[in-house]
């Protein structure tokens, strides 16, 4: 396990600082979730520069619903943290087994922000 998956593995204090300060700063209503999700390296330019609006996830353990906050964590190829966080709303869910493969979702999503969790 590397540093970054130290710092911000499972309960760490990095990772509910960082929750509670994507909270803060993009205004999440309380009756919404946080997601934190992995992301590959070659979706973040794509979704940064609004040409991949959308996000296909597998449903099992989560439920997501319109106004859920993303936090998508960039991994490399070697599957390691970049340390980037990409922050998207979901702005609406299809769950139609005509379009979406059973047990998978197409999320809209709009763009927030990236952040890198070593700034703070």
């Amino acid at each position: 396990m590397g540093m970054k998956e130290k710092l911000y593995g499972e309960g760490s204090k990095l990772k509910g600082f960082m929750v509670h300060e994507l909270k803060k700063q993009v205004n999440v209503p309380s009756n919404y979730n946080i997601h934190e999700l992995k992301l590959r390296e070659e979706y973040k330019s794509p979704i940064e520069n609004l040409s991949k609006t959308f996000e296909i996830r597998k449903e099992d353990d989560k439920t997501f619903k319109e106004g859920d906050l993303l936090m998508l964590k960039v991994i490399d190829k070697e599957n390691k943290l970049t340390g980037d966080i990409i922050s998207a709303q979901v702005e609406y869910v299809l769950r139609d087994n005509e379009f979406c493969k059973e047990g998978y979702v197409t999320m809209a999503i709009k763009y927030l922000k990236t952040t890198n969790m070593f700034i703070y």
